[in-house]
């Protein structure tokens, strides 16, 4: 059973992330971009065939450095998405169990 101060506790935590998870979210966007970017313009500095062209790219120090960039930005956003869910979750019990006392 979920105490109405968890509740409260999860309810204001979700309040105080929300600008949050919406920075760590055009973070994601913006690294996405980034990304899509770099390997871009990368692929226009190879020579060869288009596969050896791709296959290049991705070798390189700016795309793997990208990469690694837009992964952190997503392990950050996907962590807080998590916790929001879970907060969420705890809300959706109180509010059930509450229902289920008044309607029996």
């Amino acid at each position: 059973m979920i105490a109405e101060n968890a509740a409260e506790v999860a309810l204001n935590e979700l309040q105080q992330t929300d600008d949050k998870a919406a920075v760590l979210k055009g973070a994601v966007e913006t690294q996405l971009y980034i990304l899509k970017k770099i390997r871009a313009y990368e692929f226009l500095q190879q020579s060869g065939s288009v596969e050896a062209r791709k296959s290049s790219v991705e070798q390189t120090g700016a795309v793997a450095k990208a990469a690694d960039d837009y992964h952190a930005a997503l392990v950050e956003f996907e962590k807080l998405s998590n916790k929001r869910k879970s907060l969420v979750l705890t809300i959706d019990i109180w509010r059930s169990t509450n229902a289920n006392k008044r309607m029996g």
